[in-house]
C-alpha cells in the first residue's frame, strides 16, 4: 500500500469511529469529466411528434440489443460494469419525454416495466456497491434473491411477443398533443408545470421541458439540512433524480447540449456527489444484514453528504440552476414552428 492510500485508510477510520481494520472503502477517485459525453444524440429536426417519436423508437431498440447480449447469469459487478441500466433510464427519460403523444393507459402499462428493471437491476448492482464500500462479503442468499428478482424483471422486456406490441405501440405516436389527466402526468412535467405546445418543435419543447424543470427543482427547496430524516432524505432523492434527468435529456439535443458548458458543471458534479451519498445510503441499510453495525455506516454516509453540501453550496454560489434554465429558454424561443 502507497503511503498516501495508507494515510487515507487511517484517516477514514478515524471518521467513521470502527475498530481496527472496519474500514469502509472510498470512491474509486479517477476523475470525471464535469460535463460527461452523451452516447445518445437525437435528431432535433421537425415537430414536438416528428422527433420525440422516433428518439423513443431507437432509446428502445438499443435497450433490447443490448438487453440481448445479457446472460442472466451474470453477476453484481458484471451487471454494475456494463451499461444496460443506463440505457433503461434513458428509455425511461425519453419516455417522459414524449408521453404527451402516446395513449396513457399503454404508456403507464410499459413504464411500470421499464422502471421494474431498472429498479431491479440497479438493486443486484448495489450488492457490487455495498460490498466495496463495507469491504465484506454479500452472503449468498442476498445475492440469489436478488438475481431471480431482476431476471424476472427482465423476462417481460426478454419475452419478443411484449417486445413487439411495446415497439409498435412506441412507434406509432400521435400527430397531435393529447391531454393528460394529472394521474397520467410524468412527474418531470408535473415539476414543470408546463405542456408540450405546437408552437414549439421537438427541440424548443425539450427546451421548455428542461428550463421549467429546473426552476421546478430549485423553487422546491433542493438542499436538505439531514439526510437522516425520512423526509428530507426522499426530497434528496427526488431531486437528485429529477436533475439527473434533465442534464442527461439536454446532453442528447445538440442544441441544448450546448448551452450546458459554462453553467452545467456545478450540476453534474452535484449530481455525481449525490450518486456517493446514495452508494453510502444504500450500504447504511444493508450494514446490519451483513452483520455490520450501523454505526460506522452512518459516519461514512454522513461524511458523504458533507461533500455534497460542499457542492451544494457552489451551485448556489454560481446560480447554476437559473442560469442553465435562462439558456434553456433562449434555446426554446428560437425553436418556434
Amino acid at each position: 500500500m502507497s503511503r498516501y492510500a495508507l494515510i487515507v485508510t487511517l484517516l477514514l477510520a478515524l471518521l467513521v469511529g470502527g475498530p481496527a481494520g472496519q474500514t469502509f472503502a472510498q470512491g474509486s477517485g479517477a476523475q470525471q469529466p464535469a460535463i460527461p459525453p452523451s452516447p445518445v444524440t437525437i435528431n432535433g429536426t421537425g415537430s414536438y411528434a416528428e422527433v420525440a417519436g422516433p428518439a423513443l423508437v431507437e432509446a428502445f431498440d438499443r435497450t433490447m440489443q443490448e438487453l440481448d447480449g445479457w446472460p442472466e447469469s451474470a453477476s453484481p459487478t458484471d451487471v454494475k460494469n456494463a451499461t444496460l441500466r443506463r440505457r433503461l433510464l434513458e428509455l425511461r427519460i425519453l419516455m417522459d419525454y414524449a408521453a404527451y403523444l402516446y395513449d396513457p393507459n399503454l404508456m403507464g402499462t410499459f413504464r411500470s416495466l421499464v422502471d421494474d428493471a431498472y429498479e431491479r437491476v440497479g438493486a443486484y448492482q448495489d450488492l457490487d456497491v455495498v460490498q466495496t464500500i463495507l469491504q465484506t462479503s454479500i452472503k449468498p442468499d442476498i445475492t440469489n434473491v436478488r438475481q431471480i428478482r431482476m431476471n424476472v424483471a427482465l423476462g417481460a422486456l426478454r419475452s419478443q411477443s411484449i417486445r413487439s406490441i411495446m415497439r409498435s405501440f412506441l412507434a406509432a405516436p400521435s400527430s397531435s398533443i393529447l391531454t393528460l389527466a394529472p394521474k397520467d402526468t410524468p412527474r418531470l412535467w408535473e415539476i414543470a408545470g408546463q405542456t408540450p405546445s405546437s408552437q414549439l418543435d421537438g427541440v424548443g419543447t425539450a427546451a421548455l421541458f428542461g428550463a421549467s424543470a429546473l426552476a421546478g427543482i430549485q423553487a422546491s427547496g433542493p438542499f436538505v439540512a439531514d439526510v437522516f430524516d425520512p423526509v428530507q432524505e426522499a426530497h434528496f432523492h427526488d431531486v437528485r433524480k429529477g436533475t439527473r434527468s434533465i442534464l442527461l435529456l439536454m446532453n442528447m439535443f445538440p442544441d441544448t447540449r450546448k448551452t450546458l458548458p459554462g453553467a452545467a458543471e456545478p450540476l453534474f458534479s452535484l449530481v455525481a456527489q449525490y450518486g456517493d451519498v446514495n452508494d453510502a445510503f444504500t450500504a447504511y441499510r444493508l450494514a446490519p444484514t451483513l452483520g455490520i453495525g450501523q454505526d460506522p455506516s452512518a459516519a461514512f454516509l454522513r461524511a458523504e453528504f458533507v461533500k455534497a453540501q460542499a457542492r451544494q453550496q457552489v451551485v448556489v454560489d454560481s446560480h447554476s440552476y437559473d442560469a442553465l434554465a435562462n439558456r434553456l429558454i433562449d434555446i426554446k424561443s428560437q425553436h418556434q414552428r
